[in-house]
């Protein structure tokens, strides 16, 4: 099922309201033999999908911002390695990269990230 992309806001996919509620409540006139747990994993699945097509549109820049907000700064650094494993003539994410080993104390190492993003 096709979840319409204006239904979210934000880089973390919050629910638009009324938008988000106005098409559930459709999807749920229009196919009445959903159960209320199928309607709550349509919904987790189609916000997952977006921060997904995000996180591979910044090359792991938008998933490595929500880990380290929500304060997983190890886990988001190894998140934007593995996305520089595969880009890695992205130079935003370096400086982000640099910006989070700065952050854990790892200074060489961000100045070394912030190098290469100024190289590229």
């Amino acid at each position: 099922m096709n979840v319409p992309l204006d239904i979210f806001i934000g880089e973390d996919a919050r629910y638009k309201e009324p938008d988000a509620s106005n098409f559930y409540r459709m999807i749920g006139e229009r196919y009445p033999w959903l159960s209320d747990n199928s309607m709550v994993l349509l919904k987790e699945n189609a916000r997952r999908d977006l921060l997904t097509m995000m996180d591979e549109e910044t090359c792991g820049r938008s998933g490595a911002k929500a880990l380290d907000a929500s304060g997983r700064t190890v886990d988001a650094i190894a998140h934007i390695k593995r996305f520089l494993e595969r880009n890695p003539n992205e130079y935003a994410s370096w400086y982000l990269l640099g910006d989070l080993l700065c952050k854990m104390g790892d200074a060489k190492g961000g100045y070394e990230a912030y190098s290469r993003g100024r190289d590229l």
